[in-house]
């Protein structure tokens, strides 16, 4: 009996895999095609990197997600998807920018790592911190650094990665992204730190908190926009993953 499911098991898997589809070139090809409508260029479409290419059962649509970048840098939020209903396209969107590459003349920051989570903890009155120590989780590979706690700051490791950000004016920017939990974990802070000047381009606070009437104070963790597959998933639109 067990023999007879594991063979059954196998076949199963064997029959999905043979029926399976990926839809990334083809993504990429009605990209070039469509690229005017969508508002991309060549070189925007070659430096593409996939985030997802899976099929959704409930909605019988293929997903694929790509990930705008120049450089090996990725675009905060920069996503491009397309999506294939029966092996035609149903829709697509980009939340990109045009022509990234040309976006910036240098992607070398000026600003160091550890300068820009001194300029974090500045910005929220704090001058005393303690060493900065690198994790060994950090990717220099993918720009993306992970610190040990530090003394005065966190109880927590410190992410920090290299992004193109956008600011209020949709001028885009080469920064760094440094997130951390303050210590007593009422604030899950998020700064973007221009790579070039040191300008504070935003800063967020991941937790939502609210006042009651009766004093009673009310925070919940926010879902928070990464950079990196080493600190986190991306923040897909809804219905992405």
């Amino acid at each position: 009996m067990i023999k007879r499911i594991t063979l059954t098991g196998m076949l199963a898997v064997f029959m999905f895999c043979s029926f399976a589809k990926e839809y990334k070139q083809a993504a990429i090809d009605y990209l070039k095609k469509s690229k005017k409508e969508l508002n991309l260029s060549d070189q925007d479409i070659a430096d593409l990197v996939l985030v997802e290419d899976a099929f959704d059962a409930d909605s019988k649509i293929n997903r694929v997600w790509l990930q705008q970048t120049a450089n090996g840098i990725p675009l905060k939020n920069g996503y491009i998807s397309v999506l294939f209903k029966d092996g035609k396209v149903v829709n697509s969107t980009n939340s990109g920018v045009f022509d990234l590459k040309k976006q910036q003349k240098s992607v070398t920051p000026t600003l160091s790592v550890t300068d820009a989570i001194n300029k974090s903890a500045s910005l929220l009155g704090i001058s005393n911190i303690g060493s900065i120590v690198k994790n060994s989780n950090t990717d220099k590979k993918k720009n993306a650094y992970v610190f040990n706690p530090i003394a005065n700051l966190t109880n927590e490791d410190v992410l920090v990665c290299l992004s193109f950000v956008k600011d209020k004016q949709d001028a885009v920017h080469l920064a760094w992204i440094v997130q951390f939990n303050s210590l007593d974990r009422n604030s899950k802070w998020s700064f973007e730190i221009d790579a070039q000047s040191g300008m504070l381009i935003k800063k967020i606070d991941y937790v939502l908190h609210c006042q009651f009437e009766n004093g009673a104070n009310y925070n919940t963790q926010q879902h928070a926009n990464k950079c990196s597959s080493l600190i986190e998933t991306p923040n897909l639109p809804q219905g992405a993953s």
